[in-house]
């Protein structure tokens, strides 16, 4: 779904809202002016920088730099606006190379490329847990083309906060980085250097699934097949793996390295299943949205803190149905049919684009999903 304008709202701080400045905004404003007349097709976001992805295959980044995970080299800690990463703009060897997919971890970005039919990865930022997939632990400043990913005929990718994942036009599904509790789905659950993975490998456990979605959290990771099923491995102390609380009192340790069913009988999700840090938001195919995981700050969208151990409706907000979602580390968002935007959870940065006013000692929730305006400028509103 193509869209045109990008708003923009929360911490400023590292030129992340791409305003050239440092200034928080608890309402979403905009559209940015450096994006004027582009047509968007993906925005990621990871912890400090942003992915914009244009209708041509373009690439766009801004925001904090630390890793190189924006991609435009060792040139600052910060890129204040976004502008396109040079290194995957087409050349003239390769004027029908376009970027088709991007993915973003907490530090670190994967973008997937197409070039007369034939699919490339690129990976680059923080590369310390081998989520890069180059064989080594180096942070890589510009985008970098993961060799080992070639001729594997790769139609998608994901990521998790310092994890990648590579999936293939047949379904399988490729991996590396940290396998911190079992969070890779290789079957370890080592959280030291021992257990990183550093040139993807092959997931054993899900080759007799057709997998299309990847993705994952902090310490879980998510898998969607082609049938609208999910499987989860990793942390499943407070809910994240979606399955019951009998089942986790089954496994040896809070965590588990053996991939799951994530208990949702009659339910079948749609493409949209995003992680927070230890959450998940995921649209049903009618258009319903589900949260399970840690309630922590009002995440889930229910009205409590509570955790939630397998996907529940979103209430609030079951009369308009939505098309996408997304997650934060402890909020959420939904885009509904009618093109209200609802979000809800922890704000006290402005993330939550609701006006909220931001204090350094304030604590700002919305402990169920709210609608949000939007402000057509850049001034921002209910700054600090």
């Amino acid at each position: 779904m193509p869209f045109h304008s990008v708003y923009t709202c929360g911490h400023g701080a590292g030129g992340r809202l791409g305003l050239n400045d440092e200034v928080p905004r608890s309402r979403f404003v905009g559209p940015l002016s450096t994006l004027e007349g582009v047509t968007i097709t993906n925005l990621v976001c990871g912890s400090k920088h942003t992915l914009v992805l244009s209708q041509g295959g373009i690439l766009y980044s801004w925001g904090y730099n630390q890793f190189g995970q924006v991609g435009h080299g060792d040139n600052g800690l910060t890129d204040w606006e976004p502008r396109p990463i040079k290194g995957l703009m087409p050349i003239k060897a390769l004027t029908s190379r376009k970027i088709v997919q991007v993915s973003a971890g907490e530090d670190h970005s994967v973008a997937l490329s197409m070039t007369n039919d034939v699919a490339d990865v690129f990976t680059w930022g923080r590369g310390t847990s081998g989520q890069l997939g180059h064989g080594d632990v180096k942070n890589v400043w510009f985008p970098f083309m993961l060799k080992s990913m070639q001729g594997k005929g790769v139609a998608a990718v994901g990521t998790g906060h310092d994890v990648s994942f590579f999936i293939t036009g047949a379904g399988k599904v490729y991996a590396c980085g940290s396998s911190a509790a079992g969070k890779l789905g290789n079957g370890e659950s080592d959280g030291g250097i021992g257990g990183n993975v550093y040139v993807p490998v092959l997931l054993k456990a899900l080759q007799h699934s057709k997998i299309t979605q990847a993705t994952g959290g902090k310490n879980f990771s998510l898998f969607l097949d082609n049938h609208g099923q999910l499987r989860s491995v990793g942390y499943a102390a407070n809910g994240q793996l979606g399955i019951s609380f009998e089942k986790i009192e089954q496994l040896d340790a809070p965590h588990t390295a053996s991939i799951q069913e994530v208990e949702h009988k009659g339910i079948v999700f749609s493409q949209w299943v995003q992680c927070g840090d230890a959450h998940t938001v995921a649209l049903a195919d009618n258009g319903l949205v589900y949260t399970w995981g840690s309630g922590l700050d009002w995440a889930l969208g229910h009205g409590t803190q509570d955790d939630v151990l397998t996907p529940k409706m979103v209430a609030m907000i079951e009369a308009d149905p939505c098309i996408n979602v997304a997650a934060g580390g402890c909020h959420s968002a939904a885009t509904s049919k009618s093109g209200r935007l609802y979000t809800w959870g922890r704000g006290f940065i402005g993330q939550l684009g609701l006006g909220h006013r931001i204090e350094e000692d304030g604590e700002h929730f919305s402990k169920l999903p709210q609608s949000v305006e939007f402000v057509k400028d850049n001034d921002g509103a209910e700054l600090a």
